[in-house]
């Protein structure tokens, strides 16, 4: 994920190969903006511009991830109840902001397939 903070409101997108992979303008409680998004290994752009004319400080943290959140698919249709769920290596925790609420979802279950990507199998995560 991408991220920023502090008093200046900013605009944040993320490009690779040429293409958007993600534009924010905001980013919830505490943050100018915030990008979660998928990217391949290779150079990634990070723009950040203040909002309007703004000017002034912010910082910047960038955090990349080896996981992947499974269900529901990416650009699919959800409605009604439904598991959030997937892996990710060497997490303390895992969190699903869901429209600004987060929710902490249960980590550590067993996944034998990420024993490559890992190097070990207590990655699964389920909401």
């Amino acid at each position: 994920f991408v991220e920023t903070t502090g008093s200046t409101n900013t605009i944040g997108t993320l490009w690779q190969d040429d293409r958007v992979l993600g534009h924010a303008l905001e980013g919830g409680s505490g943050r100018n903006f915030w990008l979660g998004v998928s990217v391949q290994s290779g150079q990634v752009v990070i723009a950040v511009q203040g909002f309007g004319r703004a000017t002034g400080r912010y910082s910047l943290r960038t955090t990349f991830v080896v996981g992947q959140m499974e269900n529901p698919s990416p650009n699919s249709f959800q409605s009604g109840i439904g598991t959030l769920s997937g892996w990710v290596c060497d997490a303390d925790e895992v969190v699903l902001e869901i429209n600004g609420t987060p929710f902490p979802a249960a980590y550590g279950t067993a996944r034998g397939d990420t024993q490559d990507a890992c190097g070990d199998t207590d990655n699964g995560f389920g909401l």
